[in-house]
This record gives C-alpha cells, structure tokens and sequence, in this order.
C-alpha cells in the first residue's frame, strides 16, 4: 500500500523509512490506528548524524489485550532490526494520554510531534495541569537508570558503576546502526540519563514543561546553575554535537568521556537523594493515587535502612483503609527489609 506523509522530513531517505514502517503496521494492525506521530530532532529539525528517529504509533482507545500489546511491541523491534538508523516506535493506546500518570507523554504528544499520517487527535489531548507534569518527569528518570543497570532486579541507593571494570562504567550499553551496518557503542543512554534527571531537578524547582534535551540542559542553567551544570552540558554538547553519539576514537577525548562517566555517577546518587526525599514526602500526600503511584516506582528503587520510609510505610499498612495501598506498602517494606 502507498502511505502519504502529512509531514516531510525533507529528506526522501527519512521518509521512506517512515512510510514502510507506517505500510507495515497498517497491515499488521488494519483499522486499529488512530494515527502515526514523530517526534524528537526529525520532528523539529535538530537531527545530526545519528540521530533516531522516534515514532508513536497510537492505537484506537485503548489495546484489546495483552496479546495485541506483545504483536506490537515485536512489530516494533522487527521494524527498528530492518532500519539502517535506530528507529525507536512507541505504541500506546490513545486513553493512556489522559490519564494524570502519563502527563509527560500527553504534553510531548500534543506539543511537540509532527502528524504523518491517520487521523490527528492532538487538538483532543486536554493539557494536564503542571503539577502531574512534575510528578511525571521526577520519576521519569528511573527508566534510563534501569536501562544503564540491566542486569539488577532493582536499584539500591547509593548506586556503584552499572560495569565497574569497563572503561566508561557500562554508560556506553545502548548500540546504534552505523553506515556500515554494524552496531556500535553509543553516548546515547548517557545522554538521556543525565538529561532526565536534569529536567527532573528543574521540575521541581520551577515547575517548567520541558520538551527536548537541549532544553533541559538551557534551563538547568538557568534555574540551578550548581556543580552539576557544566557535566550536563559537556554530556549534551560534547556527546551529542562534537563526537555524534558515537564512542570517540581518540585518546584524549575517550579520558573525557571515561570522566563525564565517573561524574554521572555521582549525580545518580545526587538526584537519587532528592528522589528520596520526594517519594517520601508522596507517600506522605493526601492523595492516595500519589501514594499508589509513588509505590509503584518504589519496586525499582531501595533505599536500605531508611526508617523514616520503612515508618511511613508501615503506617500506612496500620491505619489506611485502601487494600491496594495497604498491599502496596507491605510489598515496599519486604522489599526494603530484604536489603537490610
């Protein structure tokens, strides 16, 4: 079938890409589509060399089932293993950008992506308010922490090297198709890494929507402007704009990049200790989904021997009637406990 691009690229390479993939899923999926989006730097016009192409594919309402979700989400890899640049699909169903807990999603899908091809329902997408955006964003940053500790079952704070003995500590686990076909070590998992827990950081000071990496790293200077800036910046700049994603050959730029490293490290731990004190303060809140939610993160995080955690969460189990809750803080405090 001929996919029709509401939105050029303007390069015919890109678009290609981007119609098979579309071809593809409509023939996969017919008539569960509501629409096909992009996002990132070929969104915006920022893309360098190597650059991803970042794609949702949004399906009518919601999944049928756990199996449509398992079709899509193979559909997905067999669609980036074919493409020559590394082509990450985020499939969702379109009920999910309404909801309170994917308010950075919504705010990306309505304000910052390009429409290709389907039916256009940003316009639908009800703006949430600032203070589910920040909730979003702080806990958004475990998910690059997660992918840096691959093989951990959680985090337990203070974090150590995902791979201590290799030269850049495992930050460099994320692969990218060169133009040779051939996967090769990336910055780009340090890159979205220290990115996240930037705009984490500048959420919670200023509140502020934060749609790209490069504004991240604009506003961190302009809100905190502390030790941690100029690591972000050289990780943003350095990786992203002077070595192109890529591990650099040359000696000398491989001893900066082993530092940028090191110190990543220890502002995981720095924005792990703020996390600390915000999940504390939503276990705390009188709202029970933020409590909900707040445990819900906890099954990726531990802080051992942390009794002002472990006394919240064992009044919570005592005094609180809502079962979920009650199961959920029983869990986080196992969890906890086993980590002692």
């Amino acid at each position: 079938m001929s996919i029709t691009l509401d939105y050029s690229t303007k390069n015919p390479k890109i678009d290609r890409i981007l119609q098979g993939t579309i071809g593809i899923f409509e023939q996969v999926f017919p008539d569960r589509i509501r629409g096909y989006y992009l996002r990132g730097s070929y969104g915006n016009g920022s893309n360098i060399p190597n650059s991803d192409l970042d794609l949702y594919a949004i399906f009518k309402e919601d999944f049928r089932d756990a199996t449509e979700i398992k079709n899509a989400v193979n559909l997905c890899e067999s669609c980036a293993l074919m493409s020559p640049i590394l082509l990450e699909i985020a499939p969702g169903g379109e009920v999910h950008l309404s909801r309170l807990e994917c308010a950075g999603l919504a705010l990306n899908f309505k304000l910052r992506t390009q429409f290709l091809y389907g039916e256009d329902i940003r316009n639908n997408i009800t703006m949430p308010p600032s203070d589910a955006w920040v909730r979003w964003s702080v806990h958004a940053p475990l998910s690059s922490l997660k992918a840096a500790y691959l093989n951990s079952e959680f985090l337990v704070f203070p974090l150590d090297y995902p791979e201590p003995e290799s030269e850049f500590y495992g930050y460099d686990r994320q692969t990218i198709p060169y133009t040779d076909g051939i996967e090769r070590p990336s910055t780009k998992l340090l890159i979205a890494l220290v990115c996240w827990m930037a705009t984490a950081l500048i959420a919670l000071r200023a509140g502020d929507y934060i749609g790209s990496k490069k504004e991240a790293v604009d506003l961190y200077k302009t809100y905190i402007d502390d030790e941690w800036t100029e690591l972000i910046e050289q990780v943003y700049y350095q990786c992203r704009n002077q070595w192109y994603y890529l591990i650099p050959d040359e000696e000398e730029d491989r001893k900066i990049l082993r530092s940028l490293c090191q110190k990543t490290l220890a502002f995981s731990n720095h924005f792990l200790t703020i996390y600390r004190n915000f999940l504390l303060k939503e276990l705390q809140s009188e709202q029970i989904e933020n409590k909900i939610l707040a445990m819900k993160y906890m099954k990726r995080i531990i802080y051992p021997n942390d009794e002002e955690i472990i006394d919240v969460l064992k009044e919570l189990q005592r005094l609180h009637r809502d079962e979920t809750l009650k199961n959920l803080a029983f869990k986080a405090e196992q969890n906890i406990n086993r980590h002692i």
